[in-house]
């Protein structure tokens, strides 16, 4: 993971915390209830993968405030046990049947800009 999407991640989560942006954050005072709030806007504005993504990184800055002595052991375990979010794929599409397949490619022969856009998407 590249440092940009760490701290993007950690400016995201302050925000929803009520902070400015991360330095402004006081991650070593965050505990299992602030976890919770957190996990609870990052599931209502986020796809699951992108919360569980900024919780992971949030938990890794507590794990650093831990072995920095910032937090107690308690107090760390508690904030990291808040479970990821559950989240699933949607299914993948079906098969098109040639009449479906036909009328797509009539379509994408129509004059226009919008027409040959289609047209490559389905090249």
């Amino acid at each position: 993971m590249s440092r940009n999407t760490a701290f993007s991640a950690l400016n995201t989560a302050a925000r929803l915390l009520g902070d400015k942006d991360i330095k402004s954050t006081p991650w070593h005072l965050i505990r299992y209830f602030e976890m919770n709030v957190l996990r609870s806007m990052l599931a209502e504005h986020y796809a699951p993968a992108t919360a569980n993504k900024i919780l992971s990184i949030v938990r890794g800055v507590l794990r650093q405030a831990w072995k920095l002595e910032l937090m107690t052991t308690d107090d760390y375990k508690r904030a990291v046990a808040v479970p990821a979010i559950p989240g699933t794929r949607l299914p993948a599409g079906r098969a098109l049947e040639r009449g479906e397949l036909h009328a797509l490619l009539r379509a994408c022969a129509e004059p226009g800009p919008q027409a040959a856009r289609d047209a490559a998407l389905l090249a």
